[in-house]
C-alpha cells in the first residue's frame, strides 16, 4: 500500500492528536453517562430472546407492587383490560371467579401486568425486583405469581442465585451457559405435554433465580451482564442435534456422577461422569456431621417407621449397582429392619437437623443441610446419635461449580470448562 507523503502524515498524526486530547476534556460524568446508557441499551437489546415463565410464589400472602406506568391484559389472549401510573405494594386476593388486585376485582382469571419498561425491574413481588412482566394466575383456589420475561434476563438472575459474582468471569459464563441450556430444554420438554401455568420454578427445583436481588450495585449489575450474560448471550450446549439437559451442582468431591443414575434419565455421552480433581477448594469436598439421638429418633418417625425398629443397631448402605452414591440405606434395629431411599432418608436427617438449628439461632453455616449428598457413610453411636461422613454437596451429576470455579482459576475459559463436564457438547449461538 501507498504511504502518503511526509507532510500529510504529519497532518493525520496531528488530527489523531487531536481528537485524543478532546476526548480526555470531556467530563467524567458524561463519559459514564454515555457507558451507562450503552449499557442500558444492551441489557433492552437482550428482549429478542425467547420468553420464558418462572414461579416465583404461590398462595395470597405475597405482596406485589408495579414501579412505574404498566398496561393490564387478562385471559388466555391477554385483552387489554386498563392502564396505571403505578401498583403501590398489595396482595392478590381471590374475588368470585376472578382475582382482586389493588382494591380492584377481575374477573379473568389471569392477569398479566406489563411494566413500560420492563428491562429496569419494575415488578416487585415481596420486596424483590424483577424484570419482565407479572402473570397473576388463579386456579381453583390458589394464586401464582409469575415472572414472564426473557431468556437472556432470566439468566442473569440465576448466575446471581447460584455462584458468588467474585467468582472468576470464566467460572460465571460457564453457569450462564448451563443455566440457559438447562432453561431452554425444560421449557421445550414441558410445553411438548401441554399447557402450563409456568414453564419453571424459582427454586433449586428448577434453578435458584433472585431477580434482581443480586444486582444492588451498578458493578454487581456489570458483572453479570458484562461478564456473563451478554459475552455468552443465546449459546447453549447441545448433543447429537438434541438440547442438552444441563444438570450441574455445588461439590463432587473429586468425580461427577452419570445423569442416567442420578435422575433416571436417558443415558447421554456427556452426562456420564468425569473426574474432577478442582472442586478440593469447596468447603463440601469432604465433610462429617452428627445428629443427636433426639434427632435420629424423630427422623425415624418422620419415616413413618420407628416402632418398627426398636433400638437402633446400625445403618447400612445399600451398594448401587452403579455410581457412587448411595440409592437407598438399610435400618438395621433390634425389632426389625427398613429399607428406605437414601434421598428420602437424608430429607428426613435434614429436617430435623433444621428445626433445632433454628431454634437454637445457631450460624448460617449450621442451617445448611446437615447431610450434603447421598454420598455418605453413616455410623449409630452408643448414645444413639448418628455420625455422617460423606463428600460432595448437591446430586453430583454435570457441572461441578467449585470444580468449574477451581478451573477458572486455573486459567480455563468458560468453553474448556463445559468441554470438560459436558464431554462431546456442542456449544452453538441459537440467536
Amino acid at each position: 500500500m501507498r504511504q502518503p507523503p511526509p507532510r500529510n502524515r504529519a497532518r493525520m498524526l496531528g488530527c489523531v492528536v487531536a481528537a485524543a486530547l478532546a476526548a480526555s476534556l470531556i467530563p467524567s460524568c458524561v463519559r459514564q453517562a454515555r457507558s451507562d446508557h450503552a449499557f442500558a441499551i444492551a441489557i433492552r437489546s437482550l428482549e429478542r430472546a425467547p420468553e420464558v415463565r418462572v414461579l416465583i410464589a404461590k398462595g395470597t400472602d405475597h405482596t406485589v407492587a408495579i414501579d412505574g406506568p404498566f398496561r393490564i391484559e387478562s385471559g388466555t389472549l391477554r385483552e387489554p383490560t386498563g392502564t396505571a401510573a403505578k401498583l403501590s405494594a398489595c396482595r392478590p386476593a381471590l374475588s368470585g371467579t376472578g382475582v382482586s388486585l389493588g382494591g380492584t376485582s377481575y374477573p379473568a382469571s389471569r392477569l398479566l401486568l406489563r411494566p413500560e419498561t420492563p428491562e429496569t425491574g419494575a415488578v416487585r413481588i415481596d420486596g424483590v425486583r424483577y424484570r419482565g412482566d407479572l402473570s397473576i394466575v388463579r386456579q381453583g383456589e390458589n394464586l401464582f405469581l409469575v415472572n414472564v420475561l426473557n431468556l437472556e434476563w432470566y439468566v442473569a438472575g440465576v448466575v446471581g442465585g447460584e455462584l458468588p459474582i467474585e467468582w472468576p468471569v470464566e467460572a460465571l459464563r460457564a453457569q450462564a451457559v448451563a443455566a440457559r441450556s438447562y432453561a431452554h430444554f425444560m421449557t421445550s420438554h414441558r410445553r411438548a405435554q401441554g399447557p402450563r401455568i409456568y414453564d419453571l420454578e424459582s427454586t433449586t427445583q428448577d434453578q435458584r433465580y433472585v431477580g434482581m436481588l443480586k444486582e444492588a450495585s451498578e458493578r454487581e449489575r456489570r458483572i453479570l451482564f458484562q461478564g456473563a450474560v451478554l459475552p455468552t448471550e443465546g449459546r447453549i450446549l447441545g448433543f447429537a442435534g438434541e438440547l442438552l439437559c444441563t444438570y450441574y451442582h455445588s461439590t463432587c468431591g473429586g468425580r461427577t456422577e452419570d445423569a442416567h443414575i442420578v435422575h433416571r434419565c436417558k443415558s447421554t455421552p456427556p452426562l456420564c461422569g468425569v473426574r474432577c480433581p478442582t472442586c478440593r477448594t469447596s468447603p463440601f469436598h469432604r465433610w462429617e456431621a452428627q445428629a443427636t439421638a433426639r434427632e435420629a429418633a424423630s427422623a425415624l418417625e418422620a419415616l413413618g417407621i420407628g416402632a418398627k425398629l426398636g433400638r437402633m443397631v446400625r445403618i447400612e448402605p445399600k451398594p448401587p449397582e452403579e455410581g457412587r452414591r448411595l440409592m437407598s440405606v438399610r435400618l438395621v434395629g433390634t425389632s426389625g429392619t427398613q429399607t428406605v431411599s437414601a434421598s428420602r432418608f437424608r430429607t428426613a436427617v435434614n429436617t430435623q437437623i433444621s428445626r433445632r438449628a433454628a431454634v437454637t439461632a445457631q450460624t448460617a453455616t449450621a442451617l445448611k443441610p446437615l447431610v450434603h449428598s447421598n454420598a455418605f457413610a453413616a455410623t449409630v453411636q452408643p448414645d444413639g446419635s448418628w455420625r455422617f461422613t460423606g463428600r460432595g454437596w448437591g446430586h453430583g451429576s454435570g457441572m461441578c461449580q467449585y470444580g468449574a470455579c477451581g478451573m477458572a482459576r486455573d486459567g480455563s475459559t468458560f468453553a474448556d470448562i463445559l468441554a470438560h463436564y459436558y464431554p462431546g457438547s456442542d456449544l452453538t449461538k441459537i440467536y
